[in-house]
């Protein structure tokens, strides 16, 4: 299939616009990995306690929650500000 020329189009059917296009820089896989340990750790030194346990993780699936809830906010207020952009650089004169 040809690339849309639309911006619109293009999300539209998936070719741009999507999460599986943004690249992450490698330093956020180090993170990860460091993330990944420390949860391990925390799981193993809880699993004697397993109210402390159901307590931590939901106290991780909230932050995860959260993180997703910034996200999609970010992608709201970005998505806007770039649909705004674009109507002032379609206009002829600029205004302040």
């Amino acid at each position: 299939m040809k690339k849309q020329k639309s911006v619109i189009l293009q999300m539209f059917y998936g070719e741009n616009g999507k999460a599986d296009n943004i690249s992450f820089p490698p330093e956020e896989d180090a993170l990860l990995d460091k993330v990944d340990k420390y949860y391990d750790l925390v799981c193993e030194k809880l699993k004697p306690y397993p109210e402390l346990f159901e307590l931590f993780e939901k106290f991780r699936e909230s932050l995860e929650d959260l993180r997703c809830f910034e996200a999609d906010n970010y992608y709201a207020e970005g998505f806007k500000f770039g649909l705004l952009m674009g109507v002032e650089a379609g206009e002829s004169k600029f205004q302040e």
